[in-house]
């Protein structure tokens, strides 16, 4: 005996679920939401583009343009627990900030060019 489950049939969650997969694939409203995502997809290009454009333009030459070092920054308690709970939580994301992490203390902090081309040491004049 075969059975056939209708959107009607279906629980809260698979409804929303299933609108929202029809609304990203551009299903839901035809033409209008397939040029809704493109508008949405070329204003995120147009943002990246000008933001990378801006920074060059900007940046001291001959680094990377990191802003000056300042004070040691201080963190809060919530923040250094929600980064541990998010990094035991979602365990590639546990696995990048340690390699981010060791790469900066043993590769970033001893290699003199490297600190000069981040802008992480004031330049000489």
């Amino acid at each position: 005996m075969t059975k056939t489950k209708d959107f009607a049939d279906q629980n809260i969650v698979d409804k929303v679920i299933n609108v929202a997969i029809a609304t990203h694939e551009g299903h839901l409203f035809g033409r209008l939401n397939q040029a809704i995502l493109l508008l949405n997809a070329i204003g995120v290009l147009l943002v990246s583009i000008t933001a990378a454009r801006m920074w060059w333009r900007r940046r001291p030459s001959g680094v990377l343009g990191a802003p000056p070092q300042g004070a040691r920054p201080r963190f809060s308690a919530l923040l250094l627990a929600t980064v541990a709970a998010l990094a035991v939580i979602l365990r590639l994301f546990g696995v990048s900030l340690r390699l981010v992490l060791a790469v900066d203390r043993i590769f970033l902090q001893r290699v003199s060019a490297a600190n000069r081309w981040l802008g992480l040491v004031p330049r000489r004049v």
